[in-house]
């Protein structure tokens, strides 16, 4: 017995004749015949991951919490083999767009020090979904660090990104010391404090 496709949802049997699967959607030299009886593209790799790093040292203000590098200049990363995929979206004084709706895996990693003695810094991994109007806390992060040391934490979040314009990322930190400042390095030539933004699929 042999199978022919003769058309979008239709096979021939040469032995019995012909059958029609019902099939929706089109098919195509880029479609495959799913379970569920529907032609539909396969799917590929990421549609989007991209890095936006700080390019220079961001002080935090003790308890006064903050945006983490709202004053600082965030820039894609391109250092030698360095890759975007997608659009990239945007970043305004620390608040971030995202390059597409979808399912994003958002991953905030941090390289800090300090002058002084400070019992801990905290970080949290916020999202909002009406341009910044309310902010919900995602995730959060804290680590001691202590004087003339460095340390390092990494803080993730998933977040539906059903719109580009309202839906928003940021990192806020506060400090648990009111007179030592935790300073976050950044460096324009390599990654110290960055986010990496992944879309893991449509939403």
């Amino acid at each position: 017995m042999a199978l022919t496709k003769v058309g979008p949802g239709v096979i021939q049997d040469d032995a019995v004749g012909i059958a029609n699967l019902g099939a929706t959607g089109t098919a195509s030299a880029t479609t495959f015949l799913r379970g569920d009886n529907a032609w539909a593209a396969p799917i590929g790799g990421l549609a989007g991951a991209y890095t936006w790093r700080m390019e220079s040292d961001y002080t935090g203000l003790g308890t006064t919490g903050t945006v983490l590098g709202n004053s600082v200049v965030w820039s894609l990363d391109d250092t030698a083999g360095a890759v975007s995929i997608g659009s990239t979206g945007s970043v305004t004084s620390g608040v971030f767009t995202f390059g597409a709706t979808g399912l994003w895996k958002c991953d905030f990693y941090t390289s800090w020090t300090i002058g002084g003695s400070a019992p801990w810094d905290l970080v949290t991994l916020q999202t909002s979904a009406n341009t910044g109007v309310a902010w919900t806390s995602r995730s959060q992060g804290a680590q001691a660090v202590h004087n003339g040391e460095y340390g390092s934490g990494t803080v993730s979040c998933l977040f539906d990104c059903e719109n580009t314009t309202t839906h928003l990322f940021r990192v806020y930190r506060v400090s648990g010391s009111t007179d030592l400042d935790v300073i976050y390095q950044g460096d324009a030539n390599i990654n110290y404090t960055y986010v990496n933004f992944t879309k893991l699929g449509d939403t």
